[in-house]
């Protein structure tokens, strides 16, 4: 019988760091972020505790070569638009507190102004400007409902796009007030979105580059 129990925050950041792979903590629980599964209770002991031996573990689910291509293809064009501006590209690795900081997410790429970031005591990112993530079959419902709520909830979030890598569909989510959001999708490789808070324009074929889509 699988049972899942709650984690505290710092447990959560101890288990990173012994562990390879992407995790998200979510009401006490540590979930494993390419299947959008909480990690086993027995498992998360065993990593916390002294007798941890890291050859020991279990495979964890892997990003998609498509969803790998994707957020290198964001990052680059990200990063080449903005190298001469006042923002920080960040990529897969960089966490981003959400509910007041009662859960950390990991978003595929975000983008923060280097003017004011904020982090907190676990250098988890306070306050992103962009967030973007590239959907998979798992973690799609997540990405939609959940992440769309927690990422509209942060007031420096001005911009949150949604990447299909099964078809070419971005969904791109633009504050218009604080409680007020635009919803605009793109289905063409020659349709451009422009991102208003980074002062950039993105071209759709360009992030789909080197796809079979």
């Amino acid at each position: 019988m699988v049972t899942i129990q709650k984690y505290t925050i710092d447990e959560y950041y101890r288990f990173t760091e012994r562990v390879a792979g992407g995790f998200e903590f979510v009401h006490g629980q540590i979930i494993a972020l390419h299947s959008g599964e909480p990690v086993e209770s027995s498992l998360v002991d065993y990593v916390l505790s002294d007798s941890f031996d890291d050859t020991q573990l279990p495979a964890f689910p892997m990003a998609t070569r498509t969803h790998d291509i994707l957020v290198s293809n964001l990052h680059g064009l990200l990063f080449m638009a903005l190298r001469k501006q006042p923002f920080q590209v960040y990529s897969q690795q960089t966490s981003i507190t959400t509910d007041s900081g009662e859960k950390t997410r990991l978003p595929d790429v975000a983008v923060v102004s280097k003017e004011t970031e904020q982090r907190n005591e676990q250098h988890a990112v306070q306050n992103p400007v962009a967030l973007f993530e590239v959907l998979s079959k798992s973690t799609t419902k997540i990405d939609q409902t959940d992440k769309l709520e927690e990422y509209q909830s942060l007031e420096t979030v001005a911009d949150y796009l949604m990447i299909a890598q099964d078809k070419i569909r971005i969904t791109h989510y633009t504050r218009l007030a604080p409680n007020k959001w635009e919803e605009k999708i793109y289905l063409q490789t020659t349709e451009n979105i422009s991102i208003e808070s980074l002062q950039i324009t993105l071209n759709v074929g360009e992030i789909y580059e080197n796809t079979t889509l």
